[in-house]
């Protein structure tokens, strides 16, 4: 593991970064004009997109000759035969 060393004088320029204030100030919203408002802490997270999972772990039993084919193809042989069942439907099942 990597062991980190705190430099005192980076340190000390931290602190006085943040005890200084930015030339113009903080921002504070005067209320003139709704787009310049910050967001609330409930509407940043609500901007949080995370994808849901579209997958579902499941046991399947498959051909000796399959599995084996599927795996040559890397890593990724699960995604792979994912892929692959999604073709097979596109190709015969009229959407």
């Amino acid at each position: 593991m990597m062991q980190y060393t705190w430099d005192e004088n980076k340190r000390q320029k931290i602190v006085a970064a943040l005890q200084t204030p930015p030339p113009n100030g903080y921002f504070e919203w005067d209320g003139a004009d709704e787009d310049d408002r910050p967001l609330s802490r409930e509407e940043m997270l609500a901007g949080i997109i995370t994808p849901e999972n579209t997958q579902s772990p499941v046991l399947l039993q498959l051909d000796n000759e399959i599995l084996v084919y599927f795996r040559s193809t890397g890593k990724e042989w699960q995604q792979h035969l994912n892929d692959a069942l999604k073709q097979w439907i596109q190709e015969h099942v009229a959407v």
